[in-house]
């Protein structure tokens, strides 16, 4: 939350510039980068644990099921 106009304190956002200048621009989109980095990490850890799941249960379905003989 911004201060109050007048109060002399620097918004805690003060550091990405005036809105529309060039660094201004770079912050929003180095957000919205890491928005979507993040995103696509849950997605990455996800799948991987869901992969993961799916062997154990293979691994354990293989033990659990006997062993047929070779005719």
């Amino acid at each position: 939350m911004a201060p109050p106009k007048g109060s002399g304190e620097l918004s805690k956002y003060k550091h990405l510039g005036k809105a529309g200048s060039k660094a201004h621009i770079e912050a929003v989109l180095q957000v919205a980068s890491r928005a979507q980095i993040d995103g696509l990490q849950r997605a990455i850890d996800g799948l991987t644990e869901s992969w993961l799941q799916v062997c154990l249960e293979e691994e354990k379905d293989q033990k659990d099921s006997p062993k047929k003989s070779s005719d």
